[in-house]
This record gives C-alpha cells, sequence and structure tokens, in this order.
C-alpha cells in the first residue's frame, strides 16, 4: 500500500503540473488570438476613418 502511495503521488503531482501548464498555454493562446483580433478591428476601424475622411471644408 504505502509503495503504491509513493508511486501514485508524484504521479498525481505531475499529472496536475501538466494540466496546469496545459491550462496555462491555452490561456496564452486566448491572449494571443484576443491581440490580434483586437489588431484587426483596430486597423480596420482605421482603414474604413481614412476612407471616409473628408476634409473639413473651408
Amino acid at each position: 500500500m504505502h509503495a503504491s502511495l509513493q508511486i501514485f503521488c508524484p504521479l498525481l503531482d505531475h499529472i496536475s503540473k501538466a494540466l496546469e501548464d496545459q491550462v496555462n498555454f491555452k490561456l496564452e493562446l486566448v491572449m494571443v488570438c484576443l491581440r490580434i483580433h483586437l489588431c484587426r478591428l483596430l486597423t480596420k476601424m482605421l482603414d474604413s476613418q481614412i476612407l471616409n475622411y473628408q476634409p473639413p471644408e473651408e
């Protein structure tokens, strides 16, 4: 019983660490995707503003 616990506990630690890394990785991916999306949105907005720009009439 005790020997199997000695094997099992580090295994659990390893699994939880791996899960943690995976979650962090997924979070980073989401952040990167969000940044790209935001950049695209901003450039679209800027593009449309530049295209629709009309100089003020004097």
